[in-house]
């Protein structure tokens, strides 16, 4: 169904058990004591976490699946760049068992800023990040240890989409290795979720094949043999 002048919806649903949030001005969301999987998009460039999060106060707690798409162009406009992912402060999400995020991303755009979500969520057993590169290029900088005063006691599966061996890339996957103490398997996709959808010409090849081995040769020796590493 297409709304195009939509501007408010109010939802009042006792069995809705899933939602994908439309892209509107106003969301109002009531008895919805099932809801138990939520989508948010906010790659618009009028849409934000901070500006969508209020939406879902009334539900977020009991989430056991939360998506979340992010575009870091939305903040400072396209030709601008931001050092790191920032997002506001979730409230506790007790009973959030799965967790992706879609982030657009560009340059060595530090993830660390992915990682109080994943705190905020004490009971995750598995994490999905896609990343969604407009430059895929590397810096030079050098990558950070952060170890965390809060060790996650439940994350058993980290899947990593669109890595490319950045030194963001490595910083967080270093960071969940430190910090999930009953990890079970990290998955190193090198694809980009966009060239899914695509006939992969010779330079996507190319990329892909060496983003694996970057992924062999800063991951392999760090990951613990009590940890499943795949690289697809």
């Amino acid at each position: 169904m297409h709304c195009n002048y939509l501007e408010s919806v109010k939802v009042s649903a006792p069995n809705l058990i899933s939602l994908i949030g439309p892209n509107i001005d106003v969301l109002l969301l009531e008895n919805v004591p099932m809801l138990k999987e939520v989508y948010i998009n906010c790659m618009h460039y009028n849409d934000s976490v901070e500006k969508l999060l209020p939406t879902y106060s009334c539900c977020i707690s009991q989430l056991e699946i939360l998506t979340l798409q992010l575009n870091s162009h939305r903040k400072l406009g396209l030709g601008m760049h931001l050092t790191k992912v920032v997002l506001p402060t979730f409230p506790e999400l007790t009973k959030l068992k799965k967790l992706v995020v879609s982030h657009w991303t560009d340059h060595d755009q530090s993830l660390m800023g992915l990682t109080p979500l994943i705190r905020a969520s004490p009971n995750l057993q598995e994490f999905i990040l896609e990343l969604w590169m407009d430059d895929p290029s590397r810096s030079h900088r050098k990558v950070k240890n952060t170890t965390s005063q809060l060790p996650h006691h439940h994350l058993k599966v980290f899947k990593f989409c669109g890595y490319y061996g950045r030194s963001s890339d490595v910083e967080l996957v270093r960071y969940i290795l430190k910090n999930s103490v009953v990890l079970e398997k990290i998955i190193i996709d090198p694809f980009e979720p966009i060239l899914r959808d695509f006939e992969l010409c010779g330079e996507d090849l190319e990329r892909i094949q060496i983003a694996r081995g970057f992924a062999k040769q800063q991951l392999e020796a760090r990951v613990p043999q009590r940890v499943e590493l795949v690289i697809l």
